[in-house]
């Protein structure tokens, strides 16, 4: 990533060093870590994929504490909503379109990077040499930004104005590793808010989110943290 990334934009800087604990790469592994810093035994098979790490103001917060998961409402959510849509954590590799992180300013909207064409591009590159490596059988997209990006720079196909338009499941994507299913979800710092707007067949709310999950892969792994 050092040698991908630089320059970075105006209002990006680059992470200073890696979180201990459980967090999103690049702030962190990526991996669920036990209380010794230590990752689950099984190799994930599912990429969850944010736009952006946030903020280097909550890096700091999150790196002092030593998990984002004592930080972050993003985690915290996804602590309750996984394990309701048939999401294991032990088999996920949690990344983001984006490396690096917005120096100030709000912690939601555009990526600053976003606006940079060849940022972007080192971005979608980066981002493939990830699928390279962890070969997931299912990527899971946390709001419509992520979504956006991966279907504009990485996989080439279309995708709605909004997430509550987005009603199916993308199925047998191309990727150097082979074929790969994504699904949008809606993002988990204010999931309960938005959720009820999602539809999926004849589901709507959380349920039509662990449809699209189920549906997504032959045999998706219960959660078995």
């Amino acid at each position: 990533m050092s040698e991908t990334f630089p320059p970075y934009p105006k209002g990006v800087v680059p992470v200073p060093e890696l979180i201990r604990g459980t967090a999103f790469f690049p702030g962190g592994l990526g991996l669920w870590l036990d209380e010794h810093g230590s990752a689950e035994p099984d190799t994930p098979e599912v990429m969850v994929v944010g736009q952006d790490f946030n903020t280097l103001a909550s890096y700091e917060n999150a790196r002092k504490a030593g998990s984002e998961t004592k930080t972050s409402r993003t985690w915290q959510n996804i602590e309750k909503i996984f394990p309701k849509l048939g999401l294991s954590f032990r088999h996920c590799f949690c990344t983001n379109f984006y490396m690096g992180l917005r120096e100030n300013g709000p912690e939601t909207g555009i990526f600053p990077g976003a606006r940079d064409p060849e940022f972007v591009r080192r971005s979608a590159r980066f981002f493939e040499r990830q699928l390279e490596v962890m070969k997931p059988k299912l990527i899971v997209t946390l709001g419509l930004a992520p979504l956006a990006a991966l279907g504009k720079h990485v996989f080439h196909v279309p995708t709605p104005p909004t997430l509550s338009r987005c009603v199916d499941v993308y199925r047998d994507l191309p990727s150097a590793h082979g074929r790969v299913a994504l699904v949008a979800l809606t993002h988990p710092s204010l999931y309960f808010a938005n959720v009820g707007r999602r539809r999926f067949q004849c589901l709507a709310g959380i349920d039509a989110e662990r449809a699209m999950v189920l549906s997504a892969v032959p045999s998706p792994n219960p959660d078995r943290r």
